[in-house]
């Protein structure tokens, strides 16, 4: 084709002009044709419709302030009432370092762990993030399902809206990690291949490590299939010739971990041929001898089973960790599931950084590292885990942010819009700088004596202060509730003053795209779903209404009223019971952490008829029941027999 002259037909200009005016995306094969020399840039590279350069996903993608909600200690449990300003206090945890585990979506908190200023800092002064594993989802059609206002994926953009998903968090993690890293992404046969490929663009082939195949059992198969027998692990680092320096002096070859040989190029190999030479023993059984490095599933008879779906063998990790990180390192996991890397992390002296997005996942993990044993499968004795905190990002607790000192406020809600946080003075009114090069200022309710609330007058007083040194826009931050009017935008005097309200929910003023939020799980297919949102909102509890009943056997509660206290950009009137994504039960609740039996998802309890059956004979102390609903918000209640009515 020649490239100077474009093969379009006057109707497809036509056609072209009308997308352009809808605001819709270009086809792919019309960005071909019209932006050629910018999609001819590299010497190969997989391309497809809806992928974008590297320098906008870095730029555009929104970093997210922190809340710590939770710091885990050996002696205590702490609940905090701050947001993450302050260094942390455990000195003798190697420079003031906690574990971390952050619930949200991965994308947005690996922007701030690269962008925030505290948290840079900490990752430094220990040296860095030195391994990241990945587990992602993997690209089956349901991992895309969206609500019944959307129309669902077809097979071809969910896949090449996956491989996207994916590459723009390992552009992120690229950035993140150390001088010396290793970066281990875990995959089935669906998209391994193509995730290679978006690999060696963003790492560059040289610096690809091995394709490690995951070999376990199979029983069955489809009937006109073979079983699938292994994943594959794709490791890439930075220079592996450098690292082997380091990886030939440790210790778990000096005592046998892992037997291998290493050719000329210093790359592990092993020889299927001399399998039968290595046997070691594995602690479940003295007399069960293992004669090659395949780790099955874990299996519903396995002491480390803890019903997650998709649970990772403690084994595997074990191995990936020992070969590609030293003690004291930082591992990084951004799809922590059933938290398989951060507990192998914990038990073989690594430091750790766990993301996720799942109420479950959540809960799933604090409640394995308080129950941790020492060797791997989890057996043996207690294991009490070094200090870690939990916090939130995007849902926030607004008790909490109502009680900041101002200084502490106006960091949240700037970093909460991506504002340029650097103050400067017009004609005596101080402006926190800038917001796509325009000012902005954060209202200050508890100071103002004049304007307790934002309303006309304030602004009125607000332009005659400033004069002509501003031009057309101007933004102010305000609590929704501290607002007199309704309207987004206040023109007066040629100026637009634009308010940007807290929670953010209530407003899409400031943004081209239309976000959502994270939608919680349903059912038990749809855990590990893969939804990508940009969104705050405050903690609201659903109003839960249900009814107590017991008989000789059971205990049951009837959910009569289930709705959540939202206001969501795609839909804002739910039916009742609509909203309901699952229930957590913990029979023998110890006021510290949830140490959950049971989860029933809505499609079970709707199936049901909206009835939750207990077993009586388990409610002989205080029972915790969490409502959880698709936005991430949950509703408590502390029940025991005494609270049910004799049917």
């Amino acid at each position: 084709m020649n490239k100077n002259k474009l093969n379009i037909s006057e109707e497809e200009l036509i056609y072209l002009c009308e997308i352009i005016k809808s605001g819709e995306k270009l086809p792919a094969k019309y960005k071909e044709l019209l932006f050629w020399k910018e999609t001819e840039k590299k010497e190969y590279e997989l391309k497809y419709g809806c992928k974008e350069r590297e320098e906008d996903i870095i730029a555009e993608t929104y970093s997210c302030p922190l809340q710590k909600v939770r710091t885990f200690e050996p002696d205590k449990i702490v609940n905090h009432e701050e947001f993450i300003r302050d260094e942390d206090t455990k000195k003798e945890f190697h420079n003031g370092w906690n574990n971390k585990l952050i619930f949200w979506d991965n994308l947005q908190v690996l922007k701030t762990l690269l962008t925030d200023t505290l948290l840079q800092k900490q990752i430094k002064e220990n040296w860095g993030i030195k391994l990241i594993y990945i587990d992602p989802p993997f690209a089956t059609k349901s991992d895309f399902a969206k609500w019944k206002w959307e129309k669902a994926y077809t097979d071809k953009i969910a896949g090449a809206e996956f491989i996207e998903f994916i590459r723009k968090r390992l552009i992120l993690m690229r950035e993140l990690l150390a001088d010396d890293w290793f970066l281990i992404i875990h995959l089935d046969q669906k998209k391994a291949q193509y995730i290679k490929v978006v690999m060696d663009e963003i790492f560059w082939e040289n610096n690809f490590v091995n394709e490690i195949i995951w070999s376990y059992r199979s029983w069955w198969a489809w009937k006109k299939t073979l079983p699938k027998k292994h994943d594959n692990l794709f490791v890439f680092n930075k220079d592996w010739n450098i690292k082997i320096n380091s990886l030939k002096e440790r210790q778990y070859l000096e005592k046998d971990f892992m037997w291998s040989s290493v050719d000329e190029n210093w790359r592990f190999y092993v020889d299927n041929l001399l399998r039968d030479v290595f046997e070691w023993v594995i602690n479940i059984n003295e007399d069960w001898k293992v004669k090659d490095y395949s780790t099955r599933p874990v299996l519903n008879v396995s002491v480390e089973r803890i019903w997650y779906p998709t649970q990772k063998p403690e084994w595997l990790l074990a191995i990936l960790t020992n070969i590609f990180s030293n003690e004291w390192d930082i591992v990084l996991d951004a799809f922590w599931w059933s938290g398989t890397t951060i507990a192998v992390a914990e038990k073989l002296w690594r430091k750790w950084i766990g993301i996720d997005c799942g109420k479950l996942a959540i809960y799933t993990i604090q409640n394995r590292l308080m129950n941790l044993k020492k060797e791997i499968w989890n057996k043996w004795d207690k294991l009490v885990p070094k200090p870690f905190a939990v916090y939130n990002a995007w849902l926030y607790d607004f008790k909490i942010l109502s009680n900041l000192d101002f200084d502490t406020y106006k960091w949240f809600v700037l970093s909460l819009f991506q504002c340029k946080q650097e103050e400067t003075i017009i004609n005596s009114f101080t402006v926190d700088w800038k917001l796509w090069l325009n000012y902005v200022n954060v209202f200050d309710f508890n100071h103002w004596v004049e304007w307790k609330t934002l309303d006309y007058g304030y602004i009125h007083h607000l332009d005659e202060i400033i004069g002509n040194k501003i031009w057309k826009k101007f933004f102010i931050i305000v609590p929704a509730t501290k607002v007199d009017f309704l309207e987004t935008t206040v023109n007066y005097n040629k100026k637009e003053y634009i308010i940007l309200r807290v929670p953010y929910s209530i407003i899409n003023e400031l943004h081209k795209k239309d976000f959502e939020k994270i939608i919680q799980p349903k059912s038990e297919a749809d855990v590990n779903n893969t939804v990508e949102a940009v969104w705050f909102d405050f903690i609201r509890s659903p109003k839960v209404e249900v009814e107590y009943t017991i008989d000789d056997q059971n205990a049951y509660i009837k959910l009569i009223t289930f709705k959540s206290k939202v206001i969501f950009n795609k839909q804002t009137d739910f039916e009742n019971l609509e909203t309901l994504s699952s229930i957590i039960i913990d029979y023998n609740y110890n006021w510290e952490y949830l140490h959950f039996e049971e989860v029933l998802f809505a499609d079970i309890i709707k199936k049901n008829d909206y009835i939750i059956t207990l077993n009586k004979s388990k409610l002989v102390t205080d029972c915790m029941i969490v409502y959880i609903d698709i936005f991430w918000n949950e509703k408590r209640e502390k029940i025991n027999l005494k609270t049910f009515n004799q049917k």
